[in-house]
């Protein structure tokens, strides 16, 4: 028998009172520009690289209310220090939250749970879902599946749902045990889902796959061995901050080829479409102050004498949360540090991606070659002037340290892989 969950608390509070748009009204947008090249370039064929970047900016106090479902895993596993600082942080989420936001906890063991309907996070309802937290308990097996679908119904069967962001926080610290469905039977394609992963013993690989099939989750590793919470209270405080700070949605960015070939267009991970001359990329949600950068290659044509052409049509369209917030268009058509930067970003994410794939198939020496060459054309750049080259250059050490013996890989290296090259390639 299906359970009804249609009893989301209403949602009073607007931010800010005076604003005179009810929290449910958006207003849609849709911007074209045109962009003419005016560098130079030489008169025979040539290879050209630009970067498109956009900016979510947010003007006053207002945003969307979102709807949070926690999902949380309370097995056998989870018993003692891991439940303790899973409560801790959850406590902690709690009470970064406000009046317009309401919380879901989803349980999950053997069978799951849905603790309480979407609460209003007000003085009422903080300490309603604090209690709910504090009283966890831990017991039998793990079925992330079910899990999932829980939460999937609580957020379907809103009768409030006008105006407002959704998201799924799922944290486990191991693997589906045997008997139930996988986790991939579940469609989370219509929500973002944040996955955590507490300590080593994990799956990584189904945690991953979980953010990747939704709409632009991510997954983390959260320490749960060290002496404090810092590491899960870290990863939450991340998530949460760009969860609450959604200015548009639906966002999409078209590149067409006019007197040009697009040879490639980096977008990260971000879904792509094309045709003959276009390619959209769908980026979701862009949270306040948020960049997405996109590396388009292009090939210009040999030209008989000096002109002035037409290389490239941009346009961008979203959904916009309130009238108070807008996209900054920025395009950048010379070779400046930061368009290096980027081309060595995606260059090091596909190292690394490269790399996890022959360690899986414990093909470990040419994972190690792999990143040792990134190592090398990351120490041309001079990283230490650098702080973007720096940083990736710690990431592409630190797998080189977790391929060392195939144990450590297993227990620690390809989550550090999985959640790094999220990283890496969610902002290129």
């Amino acid at each position: 028998m299906k359970i009804s969950y249609n009893d989301d608390e209403p949602v009073t509070a607007i931010l800010p009172a005076d604003s005179g748009l009810a929290p449910e009204q958006f207003v849609s947008e849709k911007i074209a520009v045109e962009i003419f090249n005016k560098a130079d370039a030489a008169l025979e064929k040539t290879d050209y690289r630009l970067v498109v970047e956009l900016m979510g900016s947010g003007t006053g106090d207002r945003r969307c209310g979102v709807d949070i479902v926690a999902v949380l895993d309370v097995s056998y596993s989870m018993w003692g220090k891991r439940l303790e600082k899973l409560k801790t942080s959850m406590n902690f989420l709690v009470k970064k939250l406000s009046p317009i936001d309401r919380l879901s906890i989803v349980t999950f063991s053997s069978k799951a749970v849905r603790l309480c309907p979407l609460t209003t996070m007000d003085k009422n309802g903080q300490p309603k879902i604090e209690m709910l937290i504090n009283k966890l308990e831990a017991d039998s097996y793990t079925n992330i599946t079910l899990g999932l679908e829980t939460a999937l119904s609580v957020l379907a069967q809103r009768r409030q749902y006008e105006g407002r962001t959704t998201a799924i926080m799922l944290v486990s610290d191991g693997e589906q045990s045997s008997g139930y469905d996988h986790p991939s039977t579940v469609d989370v394609s219509g929500v973002p889902v944040y996955t955590f992963g507490l300590g080593t013993d994990h799956d990584s690989k189904v945690l991953y796959e979980i953010a990747s099939r939704s709409d632009k989750g991510t997954y983390s590793i959260a320490d749960v061995e060290g002496p404090d919470s810092a590491s899960l209270n870290i990863a939450f405080s991340s998530c949460r901050a760009g969860i609450l700070s959604v200015v548009v949605q639906d966002l999409e960015l078209t590149v067409t080829q006019l007197d040009s070939d697009i040879q490639d267009v980096r977008a990260g991970n971000y879904d792509q479409t094309r045709d003959n001359e276009s390619v959209t990329i769908s980026f979701g949600n862009l949270y306040n102050r948020e960049t997405r950068r996109t590396t388009v290659f292009l090939s210009l044509p040999l030209v008989p004498a000096r002109t002035t052409s037409d290389i490239l049509r941009i346009s961008y369209s979203f959904r916009s949360i309130t009238h108070l917030n807008f996209i900054d268009f920025a395009l950048t058509l010379l070779e400046p540090v930061q368009l290096i930067n980027e081309v060595v970003r995606g260059d090091t994410a596909n190292s690394i991606i490269e790399a996890r794939k022959q360690a899986d198939i414990h093909n470990y020496d040419e994972a190690k070659t792999s990143l040792k060459n990134r190592e090398r054309s990351l120490d041309k750049l001079n990283p230490e002037s650098n702080a973007l080259i720096k940083a990736l250059k710690y990431e592409v050490q630190e797998f080189l340290r977790l391929l060392v013996e195939p144990e450590i890989y297993s227990e620690e290296g390809r989550a550090f892989a999985l959640s790094s090259n999220r990283l890496m390639v969610q902002r290129f």
